[in-house]
């Protein structure tokens, strides 16, 4: 009776899903079964035989493995309960479309957003774990710096800002230049750098059509243009372009040209509202002086170097200031020598370079750095040649070994005087001791000396300083083999008002 019940419930639910459109299979599954035909023996060893002969290598496929399409077929289901009947719709797959179910299933779940986001997450991370840090920041590839060493040898105590902006622009131009065979430099400018730094200007101002130097240096104070100027200044690689030939860092170069031709950079002595503000935006600002210069409409450079000498005396040193610079020059100077050295003394290198000024001006407390800079390289001097009579034959003869050492020097700027080796071949003089006398010789006895070029000063001393120095020792070394011979010290009229002594 159930066999009954459950065909004939079949053949109305078959009418029934073939009105809403859906394919049946033949056969319902629930409890029937499939019943096999069977096979003689020697039926099945023949096709054995015949299928070997047709596959010599003896690998025999399956003929029960056939490529089977999704069923879907109607089952009646009785409820645990057995009060009620449900019919259900069973689908399906088998064979090569599991697999294919399966790796839809995968592409879905890895075209999930939340996914793909996670996914580009951790191949970003893996790209990046070798050029950044924990911080995020880029790494620094030590190799390059080691390289760059080479050029600068103080680049590792840099900062890494710094060391990164010269890997980026500075180490391809110095392997360039080493090529070429030209040196870096360092120090103050000569004449043939500003130019060819205004002439680089020029040129890329020309390529990018912006209209002035200002406008190209300082984009900050504009306000509509300026993120257009930054766009072509990164198209057109600003910074290798301006430092074109000149064989120092980009960063430096830059600074310079910003220096050349920032309009605010030269506009005389600050007033005494100025320094009021001065003092006011520093409390507020601290050191953001690019702040400052747009409030107060002074150069960056102009107001660091005011800030410094705000509060610095004027006039004649007392006994006091004196001393007290005396005192943290020599604290920092026995710093420099061993405890274990039996020798205390120093080179003239440390007695003059290096020295921390800064320090020594909090610790003077009344002059700025350069006050104190200044006046330690006067006091210096008169130590060290204190046996020597500025005026005399030993004047006289340090000013001619030193306009013969330049003239020897071949030099066509005074920027490239070696100031150390000028000193050494003067004798008893410091490096700024030797740069105040030439000084003094060219504003004293060169005429127009403010109009002509290093050069044309330097032959101008030779021809005509030198033969008057010669003369004027001569006459010296004759007066006094005269006061040998007759015993005494006498002072001449001429000497005493003779002002050429000085210079």
């Amino acid at each position: 009776m159930a066999a009954v019940e459950f065909s004939a419930s079949s053949k109305k639910m078959k009418k029934k899903r073939e009105s809403e459109g859906q394919v049946e299979c033949s056969d319902p599954i629930d409890s029937v079964t499939h019943v096999k035909k069977k096979k003689k023996r020697s039926s099945e060893v023949e096709e054995v035989e015949e299928e070997l002969s047709l596959h010599p290598d003896g690998q025999i496929p399956n003929p029960n493995k056939k490529k089977r399409k999704d069923m879907e077929c109607v089952a009646e289901v009785t409820a645990p309960d057995g009060k009620k009947k449900k019919l259900m719709t069973v689908t399906m797959a088998t064979g090569s479309n599991h697999k294919a179910a399966r790796k839809k299933k995968k592409k879905d779940v890895s075209l999930r957003p939340e996914e793909k986001k996670k996914s580009k997450k951790k191949k970003g991370k893996k790209r990046q774990e070798n050029d950044q840090d924990e911080n995020g920041e880029e790494r620094i590839n030590w190799v390059l710096v080691d390289q760059l060493q080479e050029f600068i040898p103080d680049v590792k105590t840099q900062a890494s800002d710094v060391t990164k902006k010269m890997l980026k622009y500075d180490l391809h131009r110095f392997q360039s230049f080493r090529e070429q065979g030209v040196a870096l430099r360092f120090g103050r400018y000569s004449k043939a750098e500003n130019q060819k730094i205004v002439e680089n200007v020029s040129d890329f101002l020309a390529l990018t059509g912006i209209s002035s130097a200002t406008d190209l240096l300082f984009p900050q104070r504009l306000q509509d243009k300026g993120l257009e100027i930054k766009r072509l200044r990164a198209q057109h690689h600003f910074f290798e372009s301006i430092a074109d030939g000149i064989p120092r860092p980009c960063a430096k170069v830059y600074s310079r040209a910003r220096k050349i031709f920032d309009s605010r950079n030269y506009l005389g002595r600050y007033s005494e509202n100025e320094m009021k503000d001065l003092k006011k935006f520093q409390k507020l600002y601290g050191n953001k002086w690019n702040v400052i210069s747009e409030l107060m409409g002074r150069s960056m450079m102009s107001l660091q170097k005011r800030f410094v000498t705000l509060d610095a005396e004027a006039g004649q040193w007392t006994e006091d200031e004196m001393s007290r610079l005396k005192e943290a020059v020599k604290d920092y100077l026995e710093s420099l020598v061993p405890r274990d050295s039996p020798s205390t003394a120093l080179t003239l290198d440390q007695l003059c370079k290096n020295l921390p000024w800064k320090d020594i001006s909090l610790k003077v407390q009344t002059r700025s750095w350069v006050q104190c800079r200044v006046k330690w390289f006067i006091f210096l001097k008169h130590q060290m040649t204190r046996n020597v009579h500025n005026r005399g034959p030993e004047s006289f003869r340090a000013k001619i070994c030193l306009i013969n050492t330049l003239y020897n020097m071949d030099v066509d700027d005074p920027v490239d005087i070696d100031w150390d080796e000028v000193a050494q071949a003067v004798g008893r003089a410091t490096p700024f001791s030797v740069q105040q006398m030439f000084t003094a010789l060219k504003r004293h006895r060169v005429p127009n000396w403010s109009r002509l070029s290093y050069a044309d000063i330097i032959d101008y001393l030779k021809c005509h300083e030198v033969p008057y120095l010669t003369s004027k020792l001569k006459i010296w070394d004759e007066r006094a083999e005269l006061q040998v011979q007759q015993g005494e010290n006498r002072y001449y009229v001429s000497d005493i008002f003779d002002e050429d002594g000085d210079s």
